[in-house]
């Protein structure tokens, strides 16, 4: 399973970022994640066609997972590619108390109903 929001879709090459990761003390590894999940841009090439394609032909299921926030806008790429799963996990809370007021919230049953 592929997170689309994870380091693999953000960087190019995001290895030399675990290398760091696995180095982080306890104190340090909030902020420093929150800046390497902050950086660089959110790509779809992960998330193609031929990828999945050829992930298919060797008998692997293939699958992504997105937050709530992201879906709509990863949808056409996930719909290219024909993958088999896709998972829109939620944050620990999810209440009608807690909606975001900076953007319209994901109806889900809109957004399966559309996909």
């Amino acid at each position: 399973m592929l997170n689309l929001e994870g380091l693999w879709t953000r960087y190019e090459d995001p290895t030399r970022l675990f290398d760091e990761i696995v180095e982080l003390d306890d104190e340090k590894a909030p902020p420093e994640l929150q800046e390497m999940y902050s950086g660089a841009g959110h790509s779809s090439q992960l998330v193609t066609p031929s990828a999945s394609r050829q992930m298919k032909e060797a008998g692997i299921i293939t699958a992504a997972s997105v937050t709530p926030r992201r879906p709509r806008r990863v949808a056409p790429a996930i719909l290219a590619a024909e993958l088999d799963l896709l998972v829109i996990h939620r944050h620990c809370v999810v209440s009608a108390e807690h909606v975001s007021k900076t953007s319209e919230p994901l109806n889900l049953k809109r957004f399966i109903r559309e996909f």
